[in-house]
């Protein structure tokens, strides 16, 4: 079990811990990744970290949610690669990006501005609102 920042309880069938990253399959189908602070972004670590996720999700495409520490900053490299359908992971069908700072609401709208991510994506201050926002997505996609 995981208790998440809004304090609703969630089963979690896979968790995996690489580099700067913890991912967490949920029982609802989301993939949760969670970037920590204490390290640096290194796309080297998407080799073992995406491959991972592909286990996770029996290499099926997957909503995504992603967090962050406070005062964790995706960087412009981390950001370049991941709006890039060439080099980021294939087993996302969208992302919720909690950016529940000022900072990091900056940063998010730069990136959906200017990197246009390739699939859809939106920016959230609250987890609740993402899960919701995901499973509407997935429905809708079935």
């Amino acid at each position: 079990m995981v208790i998440d920042r809004n304090a609703s309880t969630v089963k979690i069938l896979a968790e995996e811990t690489i580099a700067i990253y913890t991912i967490r399959f949920r029982v609802d189908g989301i993939m949760h990744a969670h970037v920590s602070a204490g390290g640096k972004w290194n796309p080297e670590d998407y080799k073992i970290l995406f491959p991972a996720v592909g286990k996770m999700v029996n290499y099926k495409k997957v909503p995504l949610m992603i967090t962050y520490d406070k005062f964790v900053f995706p960087t412009a490299e981390s950001s370049a690669y991941w709006s890039n359908p060439e080099t980021t992971c294939p087993y996302f069908s969208c992302e919720a990006l909690i950016m529940d700072s000022l900072p990091l609401k900056i940063l998010g709208n730069f990136y959906l501005q200017y990197k246009k991510p390739f699939r859809p994506t939106k920016l959230f201050s609250n987890q609740n609102d993402a899960v919701l926002w995901l499973k509407a997505f997935k429905q809708s996609n079935k």
